[in-house]
């Protein structure tokens, strides 16, 4: 029975099918030694997308059929996501690592909304073998950054993506970054910015050449133009996207766009990114010889440029300095004195790169200091029971300490909520509040629309509850913010 029959068979069954959440199961054959893996993937997720069928619309049954049991299965437990939406993974190595081959949304109608992976044409199958390209998405699916929160980029997962793809070639090494930002799910900000910053250190430009747009050479006294955001200061990646949005660097471009420049008028980098042995060298150079270029024309934005460096090179550091806070840390006020004790305890022990390990070591015995992947908590969400516009109260483990709750409106097309009281107490001592805030129409008062930080210590959970006109309307059932998301490598 051809691919299309099956299709329609599951298309005109009766109803009926289960209801059941999905749950990963055995992962279809779409392994690496498949010969033409990637390419068979491509036709047929293609096949459920073409100008014979909508995208959206198709159900599980329908996808299942075509492309077999997913190896991962993304809820809006592991990510945010809209209400109800949920993701099938093909391609995985693990629970939520990067899906390789491609994607498929549903919707909380368990029917497709958009697939990942279904435009363009996979690389040739005799390119690279489907293994190694697996392996090179996993290294530059490492690389994080976001522009509004610059100083959350590690320069350590560039050094590594870089000088894996460098020796691939130009030709080579554009296909594997084209091909990660074609599969990428576009769920959120946009992931395949990932294959962008990648490009930007591993490629450089003909002498001269104005590269992508929002980049600038302060080196050489000319106005904005090649390398600024994507500095290396004596080895080590620098990316300072974002900064300076209203005058120079505005926001990231497209991957396609990025990569189209790159493979029109670039060239691999000549040698591999080389970190120097202390993460200081770096912050000298970039103290002597770039930021009095900076700071004559925008002084403001080099003394931004100024904390965003030292949180980079704060990460760098970490392996060799003692107590280095965790990414969502490094933004806060405590980041300058945490800085003057990265220099004391750099200045006061020699370190050197080792380009084995991909991190910084001390120099007299080679140790480091061991540095743990953070877990990650679900996230637990409670749909108000209400009248009217969806809302929902979500709640998030940040550490050991706190949590993080939002709250959510959806579906705007119906009436807004009365005004209401929002509490938020520990369930085993309601009389204390973590928090209280004032839900009125469209907006929320007390800084839960972009997400509340509030003390809770591991152990504990978290209960809502719903107040109108001083009377308690709903209360939620005790939500536990301890599950930890066990996760692929």
């Amino acid at each position: 029975m051809t691919e299309l029959a099956v299709l329609l068979c599951v298309l005109l069954a009766p109803p009926g099918a289960s209801n059941e959440p999905a749950t990963v199961r055995t992962g279809p054959p779409w392994d690496p030694s498949m010969p033409e893996v990637r390419i068979r993937f491509a036709e047929a997720l293609l096949r459920l997308c073409d100008e014979e069928h909508e995208i959206e619309g198709w159900p599980e049954d329908a996808i299942r059929a075509v492309l077999g049991e997913p190896h991962d299965v993304i809820t809006e437990e592991d990510q945010p996501m809209r209400p109800g939406e949920y993701l099938w993974c093909y391609g995985t190595a693990g629970h939520l690592s990067f899906p390789s081959l491609g994607v498929v949304a549903f919707d909380e109608t368990r029917r497709t909304i958009w697939f990942g992976g279904d435009t363009g044409s996979p690389p040739p199958a005799d390119l690279i073998p489907e293994a190694r390209l697996r392996e090179l998405f996993t290294l530059i699916d490492r690389v994080h950054h976001h522009w509004l929160e610059m100083e959350s980029f590690d320069p350590r997962p560039v050094v590594a993506a870089v000088n894996a793809l460098r020796p691939l070639g130009m030709r080579r090494a554009i296909a594997v970054l084209k091909e990660y930002a074609r599969v990428c799910p576009h769920w959120g900000f946009d992931r395949s910015e990932r294959a962008a910053i990648v490009a930007r250190f591993l490629f450089v430009g003909p002498d001269g050449a104005r590269h992508p747009a929002r980049m600038s050479d302060w080196r050489d006294g000319s106005p904005p133009q090649p390398i600024w955001p994507a500095l290396v200061l004596e080895g080590t990646p620098i990316y300072l996207e974002g900064i300076g949005v209203a005058s120079f660097t505005g926001g990231p471009e497209s991957a396609e766009t990025c990569l189209r420049w790159y493979e029109t008028n670039g060239d691999v980098r000549p040698d591999s990114l080389q970190p120097a042995d202390s993460p200081l060298a770096a912050w000298r150079e970039w103290e002597e010889a770039i930021r009095p270029l900076v700071a004559s024309l925008d002084q403001r934005l080099a003394m931004r440029a100024d904390e965003v460096i030292r949180a980079h090179l704060t990460r760098m550091a970490e392996s060799v300095v003692t107590d280095v806070p965790p990414v969502s840390e490094c933004v806060t006020e405590a980041r300058w004195l945490r800085w003057d004790r990265v220099v004391d305890e750099l200045s006061a022990t020699p370190t050197e790169w080792d380009a084995a390990s991909g991190r910084h070591v001390r120099a007299a015995d080679g140790s480091f200091i061991a540095v743990s992947r953070p877990r990650r908590y679900a996230r637990v969400i409670w749909e108000l029971p209400l009248e009217g516009r969806r809302s929902r109260v979500i709640v998030r483990r940040c550490d050991e300490s706190s949590v993080e709750v939002d709250f959510e409106q959806y579906d705007h097309n119906s009436p807004v909520l009365p005004d209401l009281i929002l509490c938020l107490t520990p369930s085993d001592d309601p009389k204390h509040e973590l928090a209280r805030f004032a839900v009125k129409g469209d907006f929320t008062f007390g800084d839960l629309d972009t997400g509340s930080r509030e003390s809770l210590n591991h152990g504990r959970r978290i209960r809502a509850t719903l107040i109108k006109d001083g009377t308690v309307i709903a209360m939620s059932p005790d939500l536990d913010p301890d599950r930890v998301i066990e996760m692929g490598p």
